[in-house]
């Protein structure tokens, strides 16, 4: 499994949420290990939630800092917020869980555009 620290909502972080992806990396680890064979990833990326937003523009430093270094909805340190997913695409709540490395992000609810 991928860290979610890094990973952030993709699928193979290990459990799904409401905004969960299918990252190309998942698909390239699935295809290279032998296991599968990726017939056409588009439609796979398109049925898993489309592209990958997780850490984008944020520079190589993110898949290393400290979750406090992060900027936005990437970072939050009150459980009684609520905001925007980093990647949009839900109205969420700061959260973390024991695949975070207590790393706390806005987490999408199941029911909600993110408009802001």
């Amino acid at each position: 499994h991928w860290e979610r620290r890094v990973m952030g909502p993709e699928i193979m972080t290990g459990s799904m949420s409401s905004n969960s992806v299918v990252s190309r990396m998942s698909l390239a680890l699935l295809e290279d290990s032998g296991w599968y064979r990726v017939h056409n990833e588009s439609s796979v990326l398109a049925a898993g939630g489309g592209a990958f937003l997780w850490g984008r523009s944020q520079g190589p430093a993110f898949l290393s800092q400290p979750c406090s270094a992060r900027q936005g909805s990437y970072h939050c340190t009150d459980p009684q917020a609520r905001g925007c997913t980093p990647q949009r695409d839900a109205k969420g709540y700061c959260s973390s869980d024991w695949l975070s490395d207590g790393c706390m992000s806005m987490t999408g609810f199941s029911n909600g555009w993110c408009i802001e």
